[in-house]
């Protein structure tokens, strides 16, 4: 109002309505003031406000879920050497459930440290298939796929060792690393699969209960919380019986194992 009774004023003629103007337009100075200090707080407040996924990083999730050949790869090991083999496969689907599962005799004796984080019992391995008795399988079950992998660089690493010291050869892959996209979605450097689990209001089985079935699971329901924009959540009870587990966002585990 006083912008508009002062830009509606005559030019000044005497000392009187220099006198009003001037007090006038001190008035607005000081609601000018008021007003920038009024929104400079909810500047502040707005930056206060729960961060939100990145836009495209969501984009990018929803796309690959719609994938009919997506799968998840996770994949156990006697130890995080390049000399240790291959213990467990495991391929989960774009649904959430198993596609592909069996134990994998190592050349090389299950580390104690490899047993605890993974679950596998050196009993379990002991009527199982050698790699190179399973490789068929699993080029099968990699061949058309588009693969996330959860440390990828590790995972393909040590098939690719292992299958070497068989003869064999891994062929390419197709897909991505669902945990560098996870560091990316959360603003991490790096992040672990319990850690992104917990943000998505779901917890793993403690070890030594937690297996490549429940890290399966954890990376697709990563997916599917970076597909709807799920960023920060508490953590809830951790599931671990998989029998009733029909693929509900509450179990999981951080890796290489």
């Amino acid at each position: 109002r006083l912008l508009i009774e002062d830009s509606a004023n005559t030019p000044i003629t005497n000392r009187f309505e220099y006198t009003k103007t001037q007090d006038r337009r001190a008035a607005i100075e000081r609601n000018f003031n008021m007003i920038d200090e009024a929104i400079e707080n909810l500047r502040q407040e707005f930056k206060l406000l729960p961060t939100m996924a990145d836009k495209k990083l969501v984009e990018w999730a929803r796309a690959v879920l719609e994938l009919d050949n997506l799968i998840f790869l996770e994949v156990d090991t006697t130890g995080v050497k390049e000399e240790d083999c291959i213990t467990r496969f495991t391929l989960i689907n774009r649904d959430g459930h198993i596609d592909t599962d069996f134990f994998v005799k190592p050349q090389k004796t299950l580390e104690y440290n490899a047993s605890y984080a993974s679950g596998i019992k050196p009993e379990q391995l002991q009527d199982a298939r050698t790699l190179y008795q399973s490789w068929d399988d699993i080029l099968s079950a990699l061949s058309g796929k588009y693969v996330l992998c959860w440390n990828a660089k590790f995972d393909y690493g040590m098939l690719r060792a292992d299958a070497a010291r068989s003869g064999l050869e891994l062929p390419m892959v197709i897909g991505d690393d669902l945990q560098r996209k996870a560091a990316d979605y959360w603003n991490a450097q790096y992040i672990r699969m319990e850690d992104a689990c917990t943000k998505i209001k779901a917890a793993m089985p403690e070890k030594p209960n937690q297996t490549s079935m429940h890290r399966g699971y954890a990376q697709f329901n990563i997916l599917k919380a970076m597909s709807e924009g799920i960023f920060n959540m508490q953590a809830p009870d951790a599931l671990g019986d998989l029998d009733d587990h029909p693929v509900r966002p509450d179990s999981y585990d951080s890796h290489p194992f």
